[in-house]
């Protein structure tokens, strides 16, 4: 999935991308299995959950997790384990977007040694295609997808392996937030997202995405991602 249509300017050097799995593989790390992902970017959930005056170790023996999950960032998780995990944050907490709202908490060091990399690259460009060739370390939920949308914007987006599994779209939005925070946190608070989608049904409020996100937020889409200036 990398690259689709005209690419960004990056330089492009495989000597470089085997010096990163390298240096991932002397880490500790190791490529996520087929359909699961490391649980660093969803570190903030226990805290979330005491804020809203809810017991995590509860909404772990609820989900059937072990309440050890959250012990380490590189503890693995299911697609169905995280989807479960998620509505029943949701439903304990009374909030239909308690998945934005984690993932919106998300920072780049829970990427680990792949998100130091991303934020010692030269450029944005650069860190977005190191996330791109290697988000599989972290991540096999889904596949991370990269393509021009126009002449002027590209398309960050996020394709899970399951999409129509039960709990999806909670996925889905924490996965978007962390995209968009990634983005935040590479180009600093003056960049902006020109259009966020879903390909999940809209919700009842959508209020909380565009406090986030801005107007731009769109829902039944085919895909979800977030639509930028290629600048």
């Amino acid at each position: 999935f990398w690259p689709c249509g005209r690419t960004l300017p990056m330089t492009d050097s495989s000597e470089m991308r085997g010096g990163i799995v390298r240096r991932i593989d002397a880490a500790g790390g190791r490529p996520s299995a087929s359909g699961e992902g490391r649980i660093g970017p969803l570190m903030a959930l226990p805290r979330m959950l005491q804020e809203f005056g809810v017991e995590p170790r509860s909404v772990l023996h609820e989900a059937c997790l072990s309440p050890r999950l959250f012990n380490s960032a590189d503890n693995t998780v299911s697609q169905e384990a995280i989807c479960r995990l998620l509505s029943v944050c949701a439903a304990r907490t009374g909030r239909a977007d308690f998945g934005l709202q984690v993932g919106a908490r998300f920072s780049l060091p829970n990427f680990g040694l792949l998100g130091e990399i991303m934020r010692n690259s030269a450029t944005a460009a650069e860190a977005i295609r190191m996330l791109i060739l290697h988000l599989h370390f972290y991540d096999r939920l889904a596949v991370p997808l990269l393509y021009t949308a126009s002449p002027a914007n590209v398309f960050l987006g996020y394709v899970p392996q399951h999409p129509a599994m039960d709990g999806i779209s909670h996925l889905l939005d924490a996965a978007i937030a962390v995209a968009y925070r990634t983005m935040r946190e590479l180009c600093g608070p003056a960049w902006q997202v020109q259009d966020v989608q879903f390909s999940h049904r809209r919700p009842a409020s959508a209020e909380s995405y565009r406090r986030l996100f801005g107007q731009g937020v769109h829902f039944d889409a085919e895909m979800s991602g977030l639509v930028f200036a290629s600048s």
